[in-house]
């Protein structure tokens, strides 16, 4: 014999269960932290930029992308070589990279990708550039080191 069940008893059990699933979802997303929930490529695609869909845990740890996103403010302002001459094997690079900054000024960039590994973060931006025709971006990748209790720029590259 069966007992008879309400729909709206129904409902409510599939209502807690929905609601126990997603603070289940939500509470892994926090616990595990991956920065990138999903990552489309497109094989074919030149440009590493061009084909790339990515969905971003909003759950991240933020603190990575303000350091790099305090980075390209600088190099924005025309302060590259402070901003460049803390970089890993900086000396070789500066005159290189601050003639191209300079030449090539940042006026606005959209981080696009994030590859995670224990201490360090790169960070994938496209990059619009003063004098690049309108919907014309280019490619730029700031490298993150965790440093004591934040973060650092460690390394940078710019295809201009």
């Amino acid at each position: 014999m069966s007992i008879p069940v309400s729909m709206g008893h129904k409902r409510r059990i599939i209502f807690r269960l929905s609601l126990a699933a997603t603070v289940l979802l939500l509470s892994l997303l926090f616990l595990a932290r991956p920065s990138v929930l999903l990552r489309l490529k497109d094989p074919s695609t030149v440009d590493p930029s061009d084909g790339l869909y990515v969905i971003f845990n909003p759950l991240r740890n933020h603190g990575p992308e303000q350091c790099a996103a305090r980075f390209l403010e600088s190099l924005r302002d025309g302060k590259c070589e402070q901003s460049i001459g803390t970089l890993r094997d900086s000396s070789r690079r500066l005159e290189t990279l601050c003639r191209e900054e300079n030449e090539h000024r940042l006026a606005r960039w959209e981080m696009i990708d994030r590859e995670d590994e224990s201490e360090k973060i790169k960070l994938h931006f496209k990059v619009f550039r003063a004098g690049y025709r309108e919907n014309t971006w280019g490619n730029a990748w700031v490298t993150v080191e965790r440093s004591g209790q934040g973060w650092q720029v460690g390394d940078y590259e710019a295809w201009y």
